[in-house]
C-alpha cells in the first residue's frame, strides 16, 4: 500500500513539473515504474541534421537509493539524442545532471550511441520524440519538397532559355551563311 501511494506522488509531482534543476516551460509525462518517473521537456525537442534532441528526467521514487558524489540522487536531467540508423533508431545520452535537493552533484557527457531497445524508457522517449516531432518533421518535408520543385523548375526555365538562345544563334549563323553563299554567287 504505501508503494502505492509513493508510486501516486511520484506520478503526481512529475505531472506537475515540479523539479528545477533545468529550467523548462513544458515538462511533460512520458513513463513510470515502481521506481523512476520520466518526464520530458516538450519545448527542447528539437531536429538538426537528422538528429533529435530532448531533455528527460529521470525522477527516482523515494526509496530507491542511488547516489552520485556520496549523495543521494533524486532526479537526472538527461540530455538525450536520436538518430535513424536502418530500420530503428541510435540513442546517445548526450549530457547528464544529477540533482539533490535540486542542487547539481554531478554531471557527465558522453558521445556514445546505442541501439534503442524496445519497450524501454529510451524507447517511449522516441516515440514521444517522434510523435510530437511529427507536424513539424512534415511541415519540413513539405517545404523541402517545395524548394525541390522549384529548384528543378528554375533549373528547367534556365535550360529552356540556354536552348532559345542556341537557337538564335543558330539561326545568325545560318543567316550569315546562307548571305555568305549567296554573296559569293552574286558576286562573281
Amino acid at each position: 500500500m504505501l508503494r502505492k501511494v509513493l508510486l501516486v506522488l511520484v506520478l503526481v509531482v512529475g505531472c506537475l513539473g515540479n523539479f528545477s534543476g533545468v529550467e523548462a516551460a513544458n515538462w511533460q509525462w512520458v513513463v513510470s515504474s515502481s521506481k523512476i518517473t520520466v518526464t520530458i521537456d516538450l519545448d527542447s525537442i528539437s531536429k538538426s541534421d537528422g538528429i533529435y534532441t530532448v531533455w528527460a528526467r529521470f525522477k527516482n521514487a523515494d526509496y530507491v537509493d542511488k547516489y552520485v558524489n556520496h549523495q543521494r540522487v533524486d532526479y537526472t536531467a538527461d540530455q538525450l539524442q536520436y538518430k535513424k540508423q536502418g530500420n530503428g533508431y541510435l540513442i546517445c545520452q548526450a549530457r547528464s545532471i544529477a540533482y539533490h535537493d535540486e542542487e547539481d552533484i554531478g554531471e557527465w557527457t558522453s558521445s556514445r550511441w546505442e541501439s534503442v531497445i524496445p519497450s524501454t524508457f529510451g524507447d517511449s522517449i522516441l516515440k514521444r520524440v517522434l510523435a510530437e516531432r511529427a507536424a513539424a518533421d512534415k511541415k519540413e518535408e513539405e517545404q523541402l519538397n517545395k524548394q525541390q520543385q522549384e529548384q528543378v523548375a528554375a533549373q528547367a526555365a534556365k535550360e529552356k532559355q540556354e536552348k532559345a538562345e542556341n537557337k538564335r544563334r543558330n539561326n545568325e549563323q545560318a543567316a550569315a551563311n546562307v548571305i555568305g553563299i549567296l554573296g559569293g554567287i552574286l558576286g562573281r
